[in-house]
């Protein structure tokens, strides 16, 4: 899973937080970080479409099926499935 984020954003330093405190995190899963102002991570943005996404929204969490989930509530919710 790819989490696109950016330096300065309340919501994306927040799920980050959230994240790292997860004590049982799945060993099965891959979390890779993309910060959207370097340009690899704009470049795997604008390869999985979701530039206009992120002009309106971040962060966004693209699973493993290529869904995108756009804000941290909603990013909580779905990691949370995983965790034990």
């Amino acid at each position: 899973m790819i989490l696109f984020t950016k330096e300065n954003c309340a919501k994306c330093t927040w799920i980050k937080n959230y994240i790292d405190s997860i004590d049982s995190w799945p060993l099965n899963i891959i979390l890779e970080y993309m910060d959207i102002e370097h340009y690899s991570g704009l470049a795997e943005l604008a390869w999985h479409g979701l530039v206009g996404v992120a002009e309106k929204s971040l962060p966004i969490l693209l699973t493993e099926d290529k869904t995108s989930i756009v804000g941290a509530i909603r990013i909580k919710q779905y990691l949370q499935t995983f965790i034990k």
